[in-house]
Parts: structure tokens; C-alpha cells; sequence
């Protein structure tokens, strides 16, 4: 343990010494931030990977403002934050063991720079240290390392009788034993709160005291001792703009917190990684950029939450765009029950009948591409039509051979026989043989039941006719229906992670929420991949918000279906103006609803320049849309910037 002190000034506030806690969780293996805008932030970095990392951010013109080390699973980490802006000449060192960082502070001292940071990370029986270092005069100051409990708190009492004001501690467990690394300075300020070794109810406990009285959380510094972690933090009784702070956030937790609260306009002040059964946490504090008024964030956060809790809806995301500008996304309560996660506005959530207008979109841009010769008017079904015929053992019948794309993308082919009800004791045909693919399901259908109705006299919503499209698409192309989407209509609206989903839990991709049943469904009970073309696909609030802006009609993003198709895609059916191709509509709004056991979606383009989505891993989409239109119109101001 060592201090030092440099120049001087005064200081007077209560202080005193417990335990402590807080809330939440944030982050990505990789995470980005605030999109390349005033700060960059990156966790669970290895030394080599911080130090690239580093030079790349420097070399930009930013600017490393925390840097934090941790275990987890027997290898350390790095979580940082760099910030572009200007300031004195600093100098800052990672991997350091005691001995180093004494070193480098000595030498560091001599040359007239002060240690504005430094952290502490147990590695195996010993401590390793990274520290910043910024050359400036100031007033007196005091630092150590190395400090047991019983020695911090002697320390602080020491320095608090002098006239010294905490400004830094880190908690570090080295084998069995927590440690403290801590920064005083001799100076004023407003009154503040500080504990350490709080357990993590002790710490929320004291979080929500001190909200209460004012406070603001100004650090929380997470470690772990003996399988237990702890937290140590600085409160501050102070104003400023709007903050928001979590705390055991599991890594995927984190990174869907960070993009929670980066697309909803707060900035990242700070991060503290630490382990937790070999796996990392982390807590962290945001505070409010003023991109959106507090007043409307609190109307989106109530409308959504009420309507959540009326509903139990474990959780949601949504995207808002307006003018073609994303302007808002973010998730809500859990992703995943069983670990507490919260979802994030990059989180995957099954999409159910919202797969319709992204089969809509690729049949609109297959009729584009020259070469194939498809029309909308063409059949499907018979000799000579797109299908031929290839599906069933028998005859097909009249009305069958004159069904045509047309009449599949508005739901006008196969009357009762084809539909999602019960009409006729018949049932969605997708629900049924559940043992077959799709050629065995379309060819039992075409043996078994005939068309109620000629087509394009009468429409009754079909997801076997949406099933049936994907088969053209694969027909015209020779690719499958996923990748022909992946490529021709996602890539070009800059997404690349939109999947169909599987059909279990153990099928889940990463960040992919877990669904819960409130109809007594089973959601992973269902053939959701053999639902591809009609309610199949997975995405993310920020990814169907990226597809919408390319497919809405306007120029305020480039689209990526010709103004004639656009106009072809969104003309009524002429037996129900209700419904186009695809999508829903009234006037000048288009929408589509999905709904599967598990799984609510609401999409929308409204005519006014808003487009929004709503995820959720329950049902309840019908509720949603109302909801979604409340929380639009609560909007009193809305921002000028575009997180695309």
C-alpha cells in the first residue's frame, strides 16, 4: 500500500462506512455503443484483445475514460470505455502486479501525473492492477492498494478526519480475502455516501434509500470473495440529468441493457466487471443524453409496462421509427425467466403471422428480378403452371388448377378448406400431419381437400397459401426459401440476423427469447420451421424496423421494391379491402399481426410517418396494437436524431 498527495484545497460532508447494493444488468461479448457517436465501450476484452481495442480507439481520437479487470472462469477480462474528447495528457498501464503499479506511480508521480483511476483484480493468489494516470495540478490527494476491509476503513477514517473526500474505490477478491484500492482528495464538494462489502440486497437496499433522499450513484464497483459477490459505492447528493443504474447483469443481460439504454438516448458512465459462480456480471450507471424528453420516456415505460402487467407478458421489445429515423428501441422485462435477462432491442423473438409481409417483400422483389418471367396472375398448380405436379398422388381438381400467386398472396385460393379455422370441421392445414414436410403436407392437402370456393371470390386468411408461396419462391430461384429471403431481401436492408426459427428450446439462437404460454399452447410443441413462409422467421425490434424503412413506400430510405410494386404489394383484394398482399390495411396504414402459442407481434406503417414494432414472448397481439397506437399518440416531442 502506498499515498501521495499533491496540491491542496478544502473539504466538509457526512460520510460513513457499511455494506452496500443496487439493481439490473447490460452488455455483449463485443458490444458497441453509442454508435460511433461521442463514446465507444467494450467488455469481456482479453489483455491482447483491450489492447488492440486501445490503439485502434486512440489512434481515432478517443480517449480511455475507465478501464475495469476481472475474473471469470479462471481467465481475466477487460471492460473499458473510451471517449472522444480532449483533455490533459495521461498515461495508463494494464496487467500490472503490485510491484509494477507501485513502479509506475512513483515514476509517474516525479513526472507531475496524478492517478485519476486505478483497479484491482484477484488472478489465482494474487493481484494484478490497471491504472490511469493524468498529468495536472490539483489538490492534495491520497492513494492506497492493497487495503484489507479492516485497513480501508481505517484509511478513510483516517483521511475523513483530514479533510479528504473519497473519490475512487475498488473491491477485489484475491483467494478468500476482499481488498481495497482507493482514491482521497483534499478538496470540497456536495454530500455523499459511501459503503463497501454491502451483499447484493444490502446494496439495493442502500440504492433505493439513498434515490430517495436525492443521492446519485456516482461508482459501483462489483467483486466476488469466496463465491459470494459484493459491491462497493459512492453516492453523491447532486443534480444532473436523468440516470439509471443495474447490477448483476449476466454478459448477454448486460449487452442488451447497454443497447436499451443507448437507444433510448442515455450514455454509459460507467461499467465494473465481476465473477460470479465462474460466470461474469457486471453492474453499471447511465445517465440521460436529453434525446428524448423525460416526460415522454416515462409515457413509453408506463404505457408498455402497464400493459405487461395487465397482461403478464414476461417480456417485449420495441422499435419506433418516425420520418424513416429510428428513434427509439428498447426491451422490457425478461427475456428468459429462469436467468432474470432482460431482453434487448437486438434480442430475437419469433415473429408468427409478421412472416407474411417478408414473403410478401420477397414475392414482389422475384417478380422484379428478369430472367424468371413471373407474374402475379400466373398459376401455381397443374401442367405447365409453376408447381406443375409435382405435390399429391391425384388429380388435381378445377378450382385448384386455377389458383394464382394472386390469390395466395391475398388469401382468396382455398375458401374454408384452406384456412386457419374450423370451418367445415377442416382446421389449418399447417397444424396437422405434423410428421410431414412441406411436400407431403401441400401434397396430402391437394389430395384431400379441394378448394370451398373458386378462387378469388372469397377470402379466408390462409397460412397454407402463404406456405404454398414459399414453394414458388424455391421453384423460381432453386435456392430454399430462407436463403433466397437472407439474400435478396434482408441483406439489402442491412440485416443479417433474422432467422426461421426452430422448433424447441434446445433450438434457440443466442439472444433469443425463451416463450411462454398464457393460451395453454405448448410453444415448442409446433413445426415453426415447416411455418417458414407464413409465420416462421425470427428478428429483432432494430431488424424489422430496418426492413420497414426499406419497403414503406417513401423516400426517405432508399426501398428495395420498385414504386409499382410497392403499389402492387398494398392494393386491397378486390372480394375484402381489408387486406392486400400480405399485409393488412386501411387508407394509408399497413400492418400485420402474428400470433403462435408463446409469441405476439404487431407491426405497423402508419400513414402519418410512424412505423413501429412490438415483440413479445406471450400472445395478447391484438391488446398490443391498441396499446402501441396509445403509446404513439402520448409522444409529445418527437427527436431529430436517427440511430440507424
Amino acid at each position: 500500500m502506498f499515498g501521495t498527495s499533491l496540491k491542496t484545497s478544502s473539504f466538509r460532508a457526512p460520510i460513513f462506512f457499511a455494506r452496500h447494493c443496487l439493481v439490473s444488468a447490460l452488455c455483449l461479448l463485443w458490444s458497441l455503443s453509442v454508435f460511433g457517436g461521442p463514446i465507444v465501450a467494450h467488455h469481456n476484452m482479453s489483455s491482447a484483445d483491450y489492447q488492440q481495442k486501445f490503439n485502434e480507439y486512440t489512434g481515432q481520437g478517443y480517449r480511455l475514460t475507465l478501464v475495469d479487470g476481472y475474473e471469470a472462469g479462471g481467465k481475466i477480462y477487460y471492460a473499458a470505455i473510451w471517449e472522444k474528447t480532449s483533455g490533459p495528457a495521461y498515461k495508463t498501464h494494464h496487467g500490472m502486479s503490485a510491484a509494477d503499479y507501485q513502479q509506475k506511480f512513483n515514476d509517474y508521480d516525479k513526472q507531475g501525473y496524478k492517478v485519476v483511476l486505478v483497479d484491482g483484480c484477484g488472478s489465482g493468489n494474487q493481484a494484478i492492477y490497471a491504472a490511469i494516470w493524468e498529468k495536472k495540478d490539483g489538490p492534495v490527494y491520497a492513494t492506497h492498494h492493497g487495503m484489507t476491509g479492516a485497513g480501508y476503513q481505517q484509511k478513510f477514517n483516517e483521511y475523513d478526519g483530514k479533510g479528504y473526500r473519497l473519490l475512487w474505490v475498488n473491491g477485489y477478491g484475491v483467494g478468500n480475502q476482499a481488498y481495497y484500492a482507493a482514491i482521497w482528495e483534499k478538496s470540497n464538494g456536495p454530500a455523499y455516501k459511501t459503503h463497501h462489502g454491502m451483499g447484493s440486497a444490502d446494496y439495493q437496499s442502500k440504492f433505493n434509500q439513498y434515490s430517495e433522499q436525492g443521492y446519485r450513484l456516482k461508482q459501483v464497483c462489483g467483486y466476488n470473495v469466496g463465491d459470494t459477490d459484493y459491491y462497493a459505492a459512492i453516492w453523491e447528493k447532486t443534480g444532473g440529468n436523468a440516470w439509471s443504474a443495474r447490477h448483476r447483469m449476466s454478459s448477454l443481460g448486460y449487452q442488451n441493457e447497454f443497447d436499451n439504454f443507448a437507444y433510448s438516448g442515455y450514455v454509459l458512465k460507467h461499467v465494473s466487471g465481476y465473477e460470479r459462480g465462474s460466470k461474469a456480471q457486471f453492474a453499471a450507471i447511465w445517465e440521460s443524453s436529453g434525446a428524448w424528453s423525460s416526460e415522454d420516456l416515462r409515457h413509453i415505460d408506463k404505457t408498455i409496462g402497464d400493459f405487461m402487467k395487465q397482461y403478464n407478458v414476461p417480456g417485449a421489445s420495441v422499435g419506433l421509427v418516425k420520418d424513416g429515423r429510428l428513434v427509439f428501441a428498447k426491451g422490457y422485462g425478461d427475456m428468459d425467466k429462469s436467468t432474470g435477462d432482460a431482453p434487448g432491442p437486438n434480442t430475437l423473438f419469433r415473429l408468427a403471422s409478421v412472416s407474411k409481409p417478408i414473403t410478401s417483400v420477397a414475392m414482389m422483389r422475384l417478380m422484379e428480378q428478369q430472367g424468371n418471367g413471373l407474374k402475379i396472375d400466373h398459376k401455381v398448380l397443374g401442367s405447365g403452371a409453376i408447381l406443375g405436379t409435382a405435390y399429391g398422388s391425384q388429380a388435381y381438381s378445377d378450382w385448384e388448377k386455377e389458383v394464382t400467386v394472386q390469390h395466395l398472396l391475398e388469401h382468396t385460393a382455398g375458401g374454408n378448406q384452406w384456412n386457419n379455422k374450423s370451418d367445415g370441421n377442416a382446421g389449418d392445414p399447417m397444424f396437422q400431419q405434423t410428421s410431414s414436410n412441406h411436400s407431403e403436407l401441400i401434397g396430402w392437402v391437394l389430395d384431400n381437400r379441394n378448394p370451398e370456393k373458386k378462387p378469388g371470390t372469397k377470402s379466408d386468411y390462409s397460412n397454407f397459401g402463404f406456405c404454398m408461396l414459399g414453394r414458388v419462391i424455391e421453384k423460381k430461384t432453386g435456392q430454399t426459401y430462407e436463403n433466397y429471403v437472407k439474400n435478396s431481401v434482408l441483406k439489402p436492408c442491412g440485416i443479417t440476423n433474422m432467422h426461421v426459427a426452430g422448433d424447441t428450446k434446445d433450438d434457440r439462437r443466442y439472444n433469443e427469447a425463451v416463450y411462454y404460454s398464457n393460451d395453454g399452447g405448448n410453444p415448442y410443441g409446433m413445426k415453426v420451421k415447416r411455418m417458414d413462409a407464413h409465420g416462421g422467421w425470427t428478428a429483432s425490434a432494430l431488424d424489422m424496423m430496418r426492413f420497414i424503412v426499406r419497403v414503406d413506400g417513401s423516400n426517405t430510405k432508399p426501398d428495395i421494391i420498385s414504386a409499382s410494386s410497392f403499389t402492387t404489394m398494398t392494393t386491397p383484394c378486390s372480394v375484402d379491402n381489408s387486406y392486400a398482399k400480405g399485409w393488412s390495411i386501411s387508407g394509408n396504414n399497413y400492418w400485420h399481426n402474428g400470433s403462435i402459442s408463446g409469441t405476439g407481434a404487431v407491426l405497423v406503417r402508419a400513414g402519418n410517418g410512424l412505423s413501429w414494432i412490438f415483440l413479445m414472448n406471450s400472445t395478447w397481439e391484438s391488446a398490443a396494437d391498441g396499446m402501441m397506437w396509445d403509446v404513439v399518440n402520448g409522444i409529445k416531442k418527437w427527436p431529430a436524431h436517427d440511430w440507424f
